[in-house]
């Protein structure tokens, strides 16, 4: 007999349009600044130039981290069950998948992919 697969679980009956909405623009953005910072810099820049680019870069750091923090919020909104595989040991058995500080338990690994099973599973969501 084949054990079912333990994965977390998402409720998108509480959010809107603006959730989903809000939680692509997050994640773009998010994208967009990590180009910022990785982008090859031209040799032939002034010391100006690098100055400039260097505080782009700093910038963009600076809002990926008020737009994880926005993105984990939203994600809270849907997340109802995440398994106990997932967890770091010692997490406690009680979390409320709705309080952010929850996902300080999540093992990093397993949080990028709950990350992008909640796309997966707000499209699917979004066909029934």
């Amino acid at each position: 007999m084949v054990k079912p697969v333990d994965e977390p679980r998402f409720n998108f009956s509480r959010v809107s349009r603006r959730w989903a909405k809000r939680f692509s623009r997050v994640q773009i953005e998010m994208a967009q600044r990590a180009l910022i910072i990785g982008a090859d810099a031209r040799p032939d820049l002034t010391q100006a130039e690098q100055q400039t680019l260097n505080q782009g870069r700093i910038e963009a750091a600076d809002r990926i981290f008020q737009l994880e923090d926005e993105r984990d919020a939203l994600l809270c909104e849907v997340l109802e069950y995440v398994p106990a595989d997932w967890l770091v040991e010692g997490a406690p058995d009680n979390l409320d998948w709705h309080d952010v500080e929850s996902l300080d338990w999540v093992q990093a690994g397993k949080f990028d992919e709950l990350l992008q099973m909640v796309g997966s599973a707000r499209q699917a969501s979004a066909k029934n």
